[in-house]
């Protein structure tokens, strides 16, 4: 009875023989593929129509909604992100929108 490492380099060995079986083979199922796509004039629609392509569309998020607004300038912050300089270092409460309904793109379109 064969023991575990001899089956792991037999299998070592059948898998190197595969692959190269595969090399060899591979050339020649390219080439018979070329033939019939040459023969049969037929375009990537025609082999992969099944397959739908993946969007590269990205996706964006909506504006955050505004939580901060500096008195003075008017200026909004949502609380994401590097904080501005009006804010940076005091109570946030102070700035505090307490109804936070507009967004900064709402805002800056009126």
């Amino acid at each position: 009875m064969p023991t575990y490492r001899d089956l792991k380099a037999q299998i070592r060995t059948l898998q190197a023989q595969a692959e190269i079986a595969r090399k060899r083979e591979i050339s020649v199922a390219v080439q018979k593929i070329r033939e019939m796509i040459a023969e049969f004039d037929l375009k990537p629609e025609d082999l992969f129509a099944d397959i739908q392509r993946k969007s590269r569309r990205i996706r964006r998020r909506a504006p955050a909604t505004a939580k901060y607004r500096d008195p003075a300038s008017g200026a909004l912050w949502s609380g994401r992100g590097k904080e501005p300089r009006w804010i940076a270092g005091r109570d946030r409460d102070m700035y505090l929108i307490r109804t936070p309904t507009l967004t900064a793109a709402t805002l800056d379109a009126c």
